[in-house]
């Protein structure tokens, strides 16, 4: 990955990790505020669970603590990295700011944010930050398993 996509890349997931944040914050303003598009839906939601709505065993607060430690851990990741310019850096960088974003809805409001509700995946319900952590976590395993 050359400097330029690099810097990219990092811009990209930062305005996106940025773009979940106001989202949330809109959402939390305006709970009752909905719009419907073609493929989802804008609605508020809080989520006390875990991921994908799974019951968590741990406190909202416990799992913000693991989730930047996760975030840590990641961010630590690229540090390290003696090739910090690499599509694995760039994955551990968007989990760590998707991480880093839904932990501090854990810590502060008791759940995760969430806002857009996809109808067609049995009323899924998510935000901007799962979607990095997903892509990312998607992209790590991918890359780990090129290298067999």
């Amino acid at each position: 990955m050359t400097a330029r996509w690099w810097w990219l890349s990092l811009s990209g997931i930062g305005l996106i990790a940025l773009a979940d944040r106001l989202a949330k914050l809109l959402s939390l303003q305006h709970q009752t505020f909905s719009f419907d598009a073609v493929l989802f839906s804008w609605q508020y939601s809080l989520n006390q669970q875990l991921a994908l709505s799974l019951p968590g065993l741990l406190s909202a607060q416990w799992w913000g603590i693991i989730g930047l430690l996760v975030a840590a851990g990641a961010l630590y990741y690229v540090w390290q990295k003696r090739h910090p310019q690499s599509f694995l850096a760039a994955c551990a960088f968007a989990l760590a700011l998707g991480a880093a974003s839904n932990s501090f809805d854990r810590l502060f409001r008791g759940g995760v944010i969430d806002y857009l509700t996809f109808s067609w995946l049995n009323g899924l319900t998510l935000n901007l930050a799962d979607i990095l952590i997903t892509l990312a976590c998607v992209g790590i395993v991918w890359k780990l398993g090129a290298r067999d």
